[in-house]
């Protein structure tokens, strides 16, 4: 805004805006808690105790906030939020079978969009959660037992879980969990929305070794019970 602000002396606050424009206030971003367990978005603004607008059209919030010549006060102008619930993801790892490798490691990726399916950035969790790059992807190893949990998602955030694929290796993947997910056609990934709760998925790689066993039979009236017979 360009103008002299009265009152602007040793410190203390303007009585008037005596601009020649009219400015906006730009509305802040969101942002969560430190513990990332909650979220906050911007709602509205609403006026100091002896802030008044020129013109007074009789309004006590404002989303925008336009501040027009003449407005009267200590200019100062409060910021509302709304907190918003948030919930967590979480893709737990299991290895079954007989010849299961339960120290084996596997691969996971996650991809995290919002309800306007823009890829989603940050950390989700802390030390112990997933942190997603610029493309929405976060990448990250399980072994049996294992699970990574990523919070602070709120409703309506798309995400798919995919393990890499270890078909080669022996492995069967079963993908089971996260109300309303939707497997994929290759059985190794699943698709679903953050709709009002926590949402988790279950890998569970499955590989097993056969047996194969040798008999023998013998027959005949002048059969040696006792004899050793080589098979190879």
């Amino acid at each position: 805004a360009v103008g002299t602000l009265p009152g602007a002396v040793e410190g203390k606050n303007p009585t008037l805006y005596a601009g020649t424009e009219t400015f906006t206030l730009k509305n802040p971003d969101s942002f969560y808690s430190e513990d990332r367990t909650k979220l906050y978005t911007f709602k509205n603004w609403t006026l100091g105790p002896n802030t008044n607008l020129s013109p007074d059209d009789g309004r006590t919030t404002f989303n925008p906030l336009i501040v027009s010549p003449d407005t009267e006060g200590d200019l100062i102008f409060i910021a509302n939020w709304d907190e918003v619930n948030v919930y967590s993801l979480t893709v737990n790892k299991h290895v079954s079978g007989n010849a299961g490798e339960t120290g084996k490691v596997f691969s996971f990726t996650v991809k995290l969009t919002d309800g306007n399916n823009q890829p989603v950035s940050g950390n989700f969790g802390g030390e112990n959660g997933m942190t997603f790059n610029e493309n929405g992807t976060a990448t990250f190893p399980l072994s049996h037992g294992g699970s990574m949990t990523a919070t602070g998602i709120p409703s309506g955030y798309k995400y798919t879980v995919a393990e890499n694929d270890y078909t080669a290796e022996g492995y069967t993947t079963i993908v089971t969990g996260g109300t309303g997910d939707t497997p994929a056609a290759d059985g190794r990934s699943t698709s679903g929305t953050i709709s009002g709760a926590d949402a988790s998925v279950t890998f569970t790689n499955e590989r097993g070794a056969g047996r194969l066993t040798v008999t023998k039979a013998l027959s005949g009236n002048a059969v040696d019970d006792k004899k050793d017979f080589l098979f190879s």
